[in-house]
């Protein structure tokens, strides 16, 4: 997989994953040099050194490689990277935070919940 992305302003999380699990090249072009013909010239460089490059040339070639992915799971309502968190038994969903409802607030399958308490007897 080679992937080039970035949305709003941050790396993209999935494919940064992708490219780590398969052992493809995953690059950010950094936007706002000195000059906006510099940017149309390091895109046309990178789109040429990384995509056209067939797999065994890319072994030859300095390619940038991801040191550290990130791979918690995000909230789906804050889009914060959790490690522990609820998640809808239906669509998957994660959530830092449990939700005021039984009902998943992204697929709206209704979860029974059901809290057994636990008495001392002592």
């Amino acid at each position: 997989v080679v992937a080039k992305g970035r949305r709003e302003g941050r790396a993209s999380t999935l494919l940064q994953q992708a490219s780590f699990l398969t052992a493809g090249v995953y690059d950010e072009l950094e936007v706002g040099g000195e000059g906006e013909g510099d940017v149309g010239d390091a895109l046309y460089f990178r789109l040429l050194h990384l995509f056209l490059a067939s797999a065994a040339d890319r072994k030859l070639l300095a390619i940038p490689r991801i040191n550290e992915v990130d791979f918690r799971a995000r909230c789906f309502s804050t889009h914060e990277p959790i490690s522990i968190g609820f998640t809808c038994s239906v669509c998957l969903s994660t959530f830092k935070k449990k939700p005021k409802r039984p009902i998943c607030p992204t697929c709206g399958a209704k979860h029974p919940i059901k809290v057994k308490s636990v008495k001392n007897s002592a």
